[in-house]
């Protein structure tokens, strides 16, 4: 096989990626610690249940700041590679970094592969869904 044929792993590419599933494993940890105060005990107040409340819906409202400029950020950059791949015809396009070793295709594979890019940067919005429902729930039923 050529060597031209494949675009090697990017350095960067992958340190990127260690750092953003860091930072989510630190999100979880912190969510996880904050939505231990909303246990109450059996004989709660009226204000502890209130304040607690509150707190639920300020920890949504973060969650869902966060899954809006998540979206934001990974579709823009997905559509940014869709559309270069187009208009180079060749998918990965060139000067975008990959964690591993990838195959470029040209054509209509390199076609299929800016579509399939464009629907993922579509998808990348379904996780504000999440804090939606829940924000729409907790206002639904208190």
């Amino acid at each position: 096989m050529k060597r031209d044929r494949y675009i090697e792993p990017s350095t960067r590419a992958r340190i990127l990626t260690i750092i953003y599933i860091a930072f989510l494993a630190i999100l979880v940890f912190i969510a996880k610690n904050e939505t231990d105060q909303f246990q109450l005990p059996e004989k709660a107040t009226q204000e502890q249940i209130d304040g607690s409340l509150q707190s639920l819906r300020e920890l949504i409202d973060y969650l869902l700041a966060f899954t809006v400029l998540q979206a934001i950020l990974f579709s823009t950059y997905l559509v940014l590679i869709a559309n270069k791949s187009i208009r180079t015809g060749r998918f990965p396009p060139t000067g975008f970094g990959v964690i591993r070793r990838t195959r470029i295709v040209h054509g209509k594979k390199a076609f299929y592969g800016a579509c399939l890019t464009y629907f993922l940067a579509l998808c990348a919005w379904l996780p504000i869904l999440v804090p939606l429902y829940l924000k729409w729930f907790l206002n639904e039923f208190t």
